[in-house]
């Protein structure tokens, strides 16, 4: 078991994929956000913008939710949050965001004060202009380590479940099939949806199908989805080492890729150490990158969005999203 742990472990850290081509591009950062890890779009009246999960991660200190807009000015507003519980913090990760009964909502994954804790929840808030308004919080003992979430128009949603626990080592190093989708109805029962997943990531539905991308089986899969909500075994549709969030977009489906576990992990205890990304695009069969970087320009990024020839980057750790614009046009 010893020599099996530290073979493994050593093939996980020192894995590191070569950055594939991608078309060239002028990259500018957009400061102000810390830990960007994850963002959605929201298109409104006023103009679209980004609404952006901001959290420290390294000091694991509470976070907060910016809106940044997508005008040329790209301002950025830190939204005020109303009508929270007395004593609660915010320490957001993933979320999704629709309009559900006629008003915004958005729901967003929380963990606790420990990093590696079992306090896990997921809040919804009503969204009006910069304004987020706290209206319930929902837990379930099945929310055991959630990433990212994919809401429905009920109010029900899918969650990620990477790992049995937190930051369970084990997981990580032996790739094991602890993770899960979990389902959880407009009225907050969470039941299981799919299990046995190498740490699933990004979900997002569309239609009759979920996607996700399998971070440790290092694919992007999709289920059908069965009227009991449960999902059927999935297909894969391609392969990408570590895949983390999944946006939805004109394009098809974008999706970011940390291709040196080691670099990650380095970076993740110091911002000088970088940590290569690169940002896939996949469409009707076909996966191309749109950007690969050396962690010069971003390190360890984790979501990305595409408006217009201008492409949205964020990441787990660093303060600012970074936003490129591609010579050739659109990608």
């Amino acid at each position: 078991m010893r020599l099996r742990f530290i073979i493994t472990a050593s093939a996980f850290l020192s894995a590191c994929t070569g950055l594939p081509p991608a078309p060239p591009s002028q990259c500018e950062q957009i400061p102000g956000i810390p830990g960007p890890e994850d963002f959605v779009v929201d298109r409104n009246t006023t103009g679209d913008r980004l609404i952006v999960s901001s959290h420290e991660r390294r000091s694991w200190r509470p976070g907060s939710i910016y809106a940044l807009s997508l005008s040329a000015r790209h301002e950025i507003v830190e939204m005020r949050r109303e009508n929270e519980p007395e004593g609660f913090e915010l320490r957001p990760h993933g979320m999704d965001m629709k309009t559900i009964n006629g008003q915004r909502r958005l729901y967003v994954i929380t963990h606790g004060a420990e990093q590696n804790g079992s306090d896990h929840s997921v809040v919804v808030y009503t969204v009006t202009g910069n304004v987020l308004r706290f209206e319930r919080k929902i837990s379930d003992p099945l929310l055991a380590s959630p990433n990212d979430l994919a809401l429905l128009d009920d109010g029900s949603f899918y969650t990620s479940i990477d790992s049995v626990s937190r930051g369970s080592m084990i997981d990580l190093l032996f790739s094991l099939k602890s993770g899960r989708i979990v389902y959880c109805s407009a009225g907050s029962a969470c039941t299981i949806a799919y299990d046995k997943i190498a740490f699933p990531n990004g979900v997002i539905a569309r239609g009759s199908y979920l996607y996700t991308t399998a971070s440790l089986e290092n694919r992007l899969m999709r289920f059908r989805i069965r009227e009991d909500h449960t999902l059927e075994s999935p297909e894969t549709l391609a392969e990408i080492p570590v895949g983390d969030n999944l946006m939805q977009t004109e394009a098809g489906l974008l999706t970011t890729s940390h291709p040196s576990g080691w670099s990650f992990l380095r970076h993740a205890r110091n911002a000088e150490n970088h940590a290569p990304s690169v940002v896939y695009q996949y469409n009707n069969g076909t996966m191309r990158a749109l950007l690969a970087d050396d962690g010069r320009r971003i390190s360890a990024a984790s979501v990305a969005y595409i408006n217009d020839d201008t492409l949205y980057i964020g990441q787990v750790f660093d303060p600012f999203l970074l936003r490129c614009r591609f010579h050739t046009g659109s990608p």
